[in-house]
């Protein structure tokens, strides 16, 4: 027994000088030869052992675990299988699975659950989790840890692991590894239990010990379990350890600090380049001597308040620009960017904005949530150019609205004309079809007419259509008046779904996001789309929201579809480039968390603790500021030739009408001629001059009665306008 566990201490030692070989392992060496060097201590009972099984059961449902794997470690005093058959009849009595020490099975046990946990359909919140019950003796503890670390610590430590044993030694653990379980100390005089939560940072230093439980029987039937510190959730004082923080230059949300000036003295905080007080310190990834450099933006101020709060160092690495992304599967089901670094556990936290996907969950972890942000389509305008044209005063109604203009005119005209037609004491201009449509198309330019009906039905129709024509010439004005004192930007296309449809436009989408997997799984035939032509043909995907900005300036017929919160913070001030109308896969960003990490749940606390108070809204109004709107540069355009080319467009379609419909006049009264002169020749050679002379007197007398029609009709008028007056 000794022999065994000095070895395991050997073992451990060396493992320790392996893995931080500049320490000092003076007092935890110390601590441990301690715990070998002393005396036997009495062995516990069966009884002792039938309270530890009920610890585990009470344990157990606080932590919300029902399948226990059960290892037995070392000597303890009473042969194995009696110990496995107290536990398991214990255990099954409370309906807690017990199973045999297969950590490779939990593992899978563990990843199955990973699997079906999605976004969408997330772990139920009543489905229990497995765990790994590891009963030890004061000295095998080392060689129980020993035995983890030979077996990938860190990804064992990620699952729920229970050491316990009689009298555990309360010594430090020092090993480069997050890491995380349970330590349970039976006290055999006392018969109770304590439970620390011991966390390892990857960070060098000792590992940390919380106090969350303590159990005291009261009788053989009824025990309880005190709690000292919320078990499952992580210490609220790191006391100084290291976070490790992967991220990448991303603006606003962490970028390169610009040379600046330290703040030494409250004189120094005048000074207009006075260096942000919340920089952390960064080293980038993949190069060959320490390029180190200060960094900053809306994440880390997030970062620096929460280490700030709970007492924690920031480990920061960068990426370097030619691997800097997001991440996406490489195909083989590796990761790329940040998220393969939280994948591969190389890192504690990615901090960047991450959109939540199914895929994404089953490898990693997320936060809550840090902001509210939407895709949306970008486009190249210039607003001084496009503001006014020589379409201008046709493109001041839509077509439709034209259309149901011309509608108007043709079925008040055809309603007036029918009254009229009813009506004898109207005035005989009404009779004619041209008359009406004149007068009416006078009233729809503000223009009136000399003639008026004269009874009540017609007036009605007539003031009606008046006041219709009011109506619309001051909407035409209004806005008419706009489109020459107001710059307005038009853009080639209103949504997403016409730019797609739209021949000759290339769209591009950031590299490296897990845009490309959304629009794949997507239902909608746009997005659809939009997919298989990025597919066949990825030119258009971009590296950097700076490289995609650049693309839509210079090349034709390019829009990008990225993150709004980005572009609106790249694009302050910038007029040249426009939003479409419309947000897109909207959705909540998160932190990048590595799966089950020990502390990820008081990172959580935190986070929800700034929003609420919020505190996230000030840092993100600090970086995004408020929006400047985008104007002309001057509020008065000087209109040439082109601008006002619609009024003359206008006058010369009248006057080519105009002579169309004399010719057409001219040639119908041509034939009329003819044909009235054929008929005159065809009765001259038949007719005698007598006849002739009679036709001639009836000609005089026709027109003789018409002058004298005309002569009343006058007169009817003039009395008419006499009465008006």
């Amino acid at each position: 027994m000794v022999g065994s566990s000095m070895t395991g201490l050997l073992l451990l030692a060396s493992l320790l000088c392996e893995a931080q070989p500049n320490l000092n392992k003076q007092p935890i060496s110390a601590c441990w030869d301690a715990v070998q060097e002393e005396e036997p201590q009495p062995a516990p009972a069966s009884e002792d052992f039938v309270r530890m099984a009920r610890f585990v059961v009470e344990f157990a449902k606080l932590i919300k675990i029902n399948e226990v794997y059960f290892c037995l470690m070392g000597e303890t005093g009473l042969p194995n299988g009696v110990i496995k058959r107290i536990f398991a009849s214990i255990l099954s009595q409370h309906m807690m699975f017990f199973m045999p020490c297969d950590l490779s099975r939990m593992m899978g046990s563990i990843n199955a659950l990973d699997a079906g946990a999605t976004p969408e359909d997330s772990v139920p919140q009543f489905l229990f989790h497995p765990a790994v019950l590891h009963l030890t003796t004061r000295k095998s503890l080392a060689t129980t840890l020993i035995t983890l670390w030979k077996q990938n610590l860190s990804d064992h430590f990620g699952a729920l692991h229970i050491i316990m044993g009689v009298d555990l030694p309360p010594c430090q653990v020092q090993l480069e590894v997050t890491a995380r379980w349970f330590q349970s100390s039976y006290n055999l005089n006392t018969k109770e239990v304590m439970t620390d939560e011991v966390f390892l940072f990857n960070d060098g230093r000792e590992s940390l010990h919380v106090p969350v439980t303590k159990w005291h029987p009261h009788s053989t039937k009824t025990h309880s379990i005190t709690i000292l510190h919320e078990p499952d959730v992580g210490p609220e004082d790191f006391q100084g350890h290291a976070i490790q923080v992967i991220a990448m230059d991303y603006s606003p949300q962490i970028t390169k600090s610009k040379p600046c000036k330290m703040v030494l003295s409250p004189k120094d905080d005048l000074h207009e380049n006075v260096c942000h007080k919340n920089r952390i310190e960064g080293v980038m990834l993949g190069r060959s001597n320490k390029e180190t450099a200060y960094y900053e933006g809306y994440l880390v101020d997030v970062i620096y308040t929460m280490s700030t709060a709970l007492n924690f160092r920031v480990n920061l690495s960068v990426l370097p620009p030619e691997s800097a992304e997001f991440g996406i599967d490489n195909g083989d089901g590796n990761y790329s960017g940040l998220v393969g670094a939280l994948q591969s556990r190389k890192t504690d936290i990615a901090l960047v904005g991450l959109s939540m996907t199914r895929e994404r969950y089953q490898i990693m972890d997320f936060s809550e949530p840090i902001a509210y942000t939407g895709m949306g389509l970008f486009v190249w305008t210039n607003s001084s150019l496009h503001t006014i044209g020589w379409n201008t005063f046709v493109l001041s109604f839509h077509w439709g609205t034209w259309l149901a203009i011309i509608l108007l005119l043709a079925v008040m005209t055809a309603g007036f004309w029918f009254i009229v037609q009813q009506q004898r004491n109207e005035d005989p201009h009404f009779n004619n079809g041209h008359n009406v449509i004149f007068i009416f198309f006078s009233c729809l330019v503000q223009q009136g007419s000399w003639i008026l009906p004269t009874t009540g039905r017609a007036q009605g129709v007539l003031w009606m259509f008046w006041f219709s024509s009011v109506v619309l010439y001051a909407s035409y004005t209004a806005r008419l008046t706009s489109f020459l004192t107001v710059s307005s930007i038009r853009l080639p296309f209103s949504s997403l779904e016409q730019a797609v449809n739209t021949p000759g436009w290339k769209i591009g989408i950031l590299k490296g996001t897990s845009t490309i997997q959304t629009l794949e799984r997507s239902q909608k035939d746009y997005y659809k789309k939009l997919y298989k032509g990025l597919k066949q043909n990825p030119s258009p995907l971009f590296s950097s929201e700076i490289e995609g900005i650049n693309r839509v300036l210079t090349e034709p017929k390019y829009a990008v579809f990225t993150d709004q919160l980005s572009m609106e913070f790249l694009l302050r001030g910038n007029c040249s480039i426009k939003q479409v109308p419309g947000s897109y896969l909207a959705g909540y960003l998160h932190l990048g968390l590595r799966k089950r990490l020990p502390y990820a749940t008081v990172l959580n606390k935190e986070l929800i603790k700034m929003s609420s108070g919020g505190l996230l809204d000030r840092m993100h109004q600090h970086w995004w500021g408020k929006s400047i709107p985008c104007e002309a540069p001057s509020p008065y355009t000087e209109l040439g030739f082109s601008n006002i080319l619609t009024a003359f467009m206008l006058l010369l379609a009248g006057a080519v009408i105009s002579l169309l419909i004399l010719m057409v006049e001219l040639y119908f009264k041509r034939r009329s001629t003819k044909v009235l002169w054929s008929r005159k020749v065809r009765h001259g050679t038949d007719a005698s001059v007598s006849q002739q002379l009679r036709y001639r007197k009836s000609d005089i007398r026709h027109s003789y009665g018409r002058t004298i029609l005309d002569i009343k009709k006058s007169k009817q008028m003039t009395d008419l306008d006499i009465s008006r007056r």
